[in-house]
């Protein structure tokens, strides 16, 4: 696990039987899940959720489909945006700049 400086856990490291990562979660400073990193049939997927826990988007054979917050499909172009916003909120703010939190 990662944790920030305030002992939140951010990231979680699920690992199979051979100490090998299966995915990655990540989670926002309040605790909710917002992004899940995958080998699914040996594919990368990456998963996107919304803070209220729905569905905000999904990568996977370098196809992405998103939708706002109503499950209404953005139209293309769009999804790329609202991950890297999602990405966004995995950062903190530290000395009045914005970094990657840290592991131990």
């Amino acid at each position: 696990m990662t944790y920030d400086e305030q002992g939140r856990v951010r990231i979680v490291d699920d690992l199979n039987a051979d100490g090998e990562t299966q995915s990655l979660r990540f989670y926002t400073e309040t605790g909710k899940l917002i992004k899940q990193v995958a080998g699914v049939d040996d594919e990368k997927e990456i998963r996107y959720w919304y803070s209220n826990g729905k569905p905000a988007a999904i990568y996977k054979n370098d196809n992405t489909e998103a939708w706002d917050t109503d499950g209404t499909a953005l139209p293309f172009g769009q999804p790329i945006y609202l991950a890297l916003y999602l990405d966004s909120l995995l950062y903190e703010e530290k000395d009045g700049a914005f970094g990657n939190i840290h592991t131990e």
